[in-house]
Order: C-alpha cells, then structure tokens, then sequence
C-alpha cells in the first residue's frame, strides 16, 4: 500500500535537485531524488517513525526544493552538506531528517545538539521504501 501525500508542491525546475547535487559534486540515490520530486514540500498521511533511541516520532513533511515555498531548504542545504548529510525533511520537534552522504543511511538529527540518530526503516517501511 502506497503512502498517501498532502500539500506536494510541483517543482518549478524539474531538474532542481539533480543540479544542486551535481554544482556540489555530491551523490544522492535516484530513488530518493524521483520520491522528493514526486512529493516536493509534502506532508505524509502515515506519519509516525522510530530511531535506534527513541520511538513514535512524526514526519512533519519533506523540505521543499522550490526557492520561494516556505519550507524550502535551498538556503541551508549547504550548511548541511558541509557536515555530510543531504536533508529531506523535518520531524514535528523541528529536528531533520537527512540522508547521510557517506552512508547513504536516514538519520534524525537533533537541531540543538547535533546528534545522529539512525532512523529504523522498518518502523514506517512505506514511507522510507520511497525514500531510501
């Protein structure tokens, strides 16, 4: 059964992501890239998620890749880059979630300290089958 998605806002440069990416010299799986043009800026109607530390965390939505739309990560993507991580959405506590480069794994990082932590995949499968 497909994840169902709210408020997607269509990408107003179809090849946005794939650009950003290349002008960083960074690799994001294509699945991931097809499920955040797909889904841009959307909230997922099954929303809940464990990490390795903590359970029943809520996915708010994925960042938007559109300049102008109000949960658009372009203006911090480097910040997060630079600490090798690829961000794609944000958790109801206002923590994000981001593909680490390296690994290519989701994690849930804590906007105040940091921290990583890995995402169980198998606690919302739907919803990061699409993802990573």
């Amino acid at each position: 059964m497909a994840i169902t998605w709210k408020y997607v806002k269509p990408l107003k440069h179809p090849n946005a992501i794939e650009a950003m990416c290349n002008n960083r010299g960074i690799h994001i799986p294509a699945k991931t890239i097809n499920a955040l043009k797909t889904h841009n800026g959307g909230r997922p109607a099954d929303k809940s998620f464990d990490t390795v530390c903590e359970t029943d965390y809520v996915f708010s939505s994925l960042y938007s890749f559109n300049q102008d739309d109000p949960n658009s990560i372009i203006k911090n993507l480097d910040l997060y880059i630079e600490r090798g991580l690829f961000p794609i959405g944000i958790e109801a506590g206002g923590n994000a979630v981001c593909l680490e480069l390296e690994s290519n794994r989701l994690v849930l990082v804590n906007h105040e300290n940091e921290k990583r932590e890995p995402i169980i995949l198998e606690s919302n499968a739907e919803l990061f089958s699409e993802l990573a």
